[in-house]
């Protein structure tokens, strides 16, 4: 068993242990991967109404609403699912929804769905830079950008970069793809 998914597993039970002796406390963050392990609660933003902040909330498909209104407080504003949909809850539960092209194989839903005034930002490719994720060649993926993501700045959309891992890789990839989309905004 890989060193994160073991790190993932004891984190994810260490929260389920600590929810079960002492009632449910919403949380407005948690991340499971190997370099940093934490959660924090809603409480530390008490009275806050939520979807004004900074904080990103990525939050997988399918989504359930009743799940995601616990993680929302002041400090969460914007929420991606890897993919073009945006939860149907976003806009009542005061969060600012963003799609995603996360890579070549959700192009056909991005194009059908991501239109003007369906958001107000969009982020480009998922670790573009990773052969388990969207794989893509910085010429393919300055490409794509130039396409599908580019054009919807004119619709009023803030355009996100392409998000590489945290991998060695990641820092070359991006360099490369900065390099080879000229002209990309």
């Amino acid at each position: 068993m890989a060193v994160s998914t073991l790190l993932n597993l004891i984190a994810l039970a260490s929260i389920a242990i600590l929810a079960c002796s002492h009632g449910a406390t919403p949380v407005t963050a948690l991340s499971v991967d190997s370099h940093n392990l934490a959660a924090r609660s809603a409480d530390d933003n008490a009275g806050d109404n939520g979807g004004t902040g900074k904080v990103g909330l990525g939050w997988p498909l399918p989504i359930n609403d009743t799940e995601l209104a616990h993680f929302v407080t002041g400090n969460v504003g914007p929420i991606y699912t890897w993919s073009p949909w945006i939860p149907d809850v976003t806009n009542s539960l005061g969060l600012l929804g963003v799609p995603m092209l996360w890579g070549e194989n959700q192009i056909a839903k991005f194009v059908d769905i991501v239109v003007e005034g369906y958001a107000h930002a969009v982020l480009g490719f998922n670790e573009p830079n990773e052969q388990g994720q969207s794989n893509l060649s910085p010429e393919l993926a300055a490409q794509l950008w130039k396409q599908y993501i580019q054009p919807l700045q004119s619709q009023g959309y803030s355009l996100i970069s392409p998000a590489p891992s945290n991998a060695a890789s990641g820092v070359t990839w991006l360099q490369q793809f900065l390099a080879v989309c000229n002209g990309c905004h």
